[in-house]
């Protein structure tokens, strides 16, 4: 069972299963070890080496589109590259040096909420894939938390596939077209990082647990600030 298990979170991981594929595995196992012992398998995202196999260039999709927003790299050409990529729609994103990181990640969080949005307004047929493309210095960094809202669209939509993909801050054009090019797989990874000549992937690894039971936090007849829970939650509480 957490061998099955454990296949199942990588493949996830690596894309080769979709959320909704996943679960109906998940809940396939369960029926099977229902009258049995079922184990829990515990896993947190880890960055891993993550060099392309050789197979991967000859398992390419033909996406229907293809959109790339640039993040902070102003000195990529964006017609350069709409013109070596077909199918491709490239937006190029800059914020006001003068705004904080918070303020500046609202900025493009937002902007890439409305390409979402226009993307799945046009209900799509064919296979999408969504690249945002993010320099890899201590504060642009953050906006690779814009993973969210990419895995959110692909479950409203199976056929939009997002990566982020962290480059150097200075990368050519012509050095991203090709990184661009090689990370559109068949099964593509979610959040990819390029760094000192390295590719570098964050996928979800298996966490060993003691077995113990953990302790209980919480103090009887304690008094708990509770944040957020203003709807259902909060009535349950």
């Amino acid at each position: 069972m957490k061998q099955n298990l454990k296949k199942i979170y990588q493949d996830l991981s690596s894309g080769k299963l979709s959320q909704k594929d996943a679960l109906e595995k998940i809940r396939a196992l369960k029926l099977r070890a229902q009258n049995g012992s079922v184990n829990t398998l515990l896993a947190a995202p880890v960055w891993e080496p993550g060099a392309l196999a050789a197979e991967s260039q000859h398992h390419r999709l033909a996406y229907t589109q293809r959109h790339i927003v640039l993040c902070e790299l102003p000195n990529v050409n964006v017609k350069r590259i709409e013109s070596f990529i077909s199918n491709s729609h490239c937006l190029s994103l800059q914020t006001s040096v003068q705004k904080d990181i918070a303020e500046r990640f609202t900025d493009v969080a937002q902007a890439c909420f409305e390409l979402i949005k226009t993307i799945l307004s046009g209900r799509p047929s064919g296979k999408i894939l969504v690249q945002i493309v993010i320099p890899n210095n201590h504060e642009d960094a953050l906006f690779a938390g814009l993973s969210g809202l990419l895995k959110t669209a692909a479950l409203e939509n199976p056929q939009i596939t997002g990566q982020i993909i962290l480059t150097p801050p200075n990368i050519a054009g012509e050095e991203l077209i090709v990184l661009l090019e090689t990370e559109a797989t068949k099964y593509p990874e979610k959040i990819i990082k390029y760094e000192t000549g390295s590719r570098i992937v964050l996928r979800l690894k298996e966490v060993s647990t003691s077995g113990e039971a953990p302790k209980v936090v919480f103090k009887d007849q304690g008094v708990y600030l509770i944040t957020g829970g203003l709807g259902g939650l909060g009535v349950l509480f």
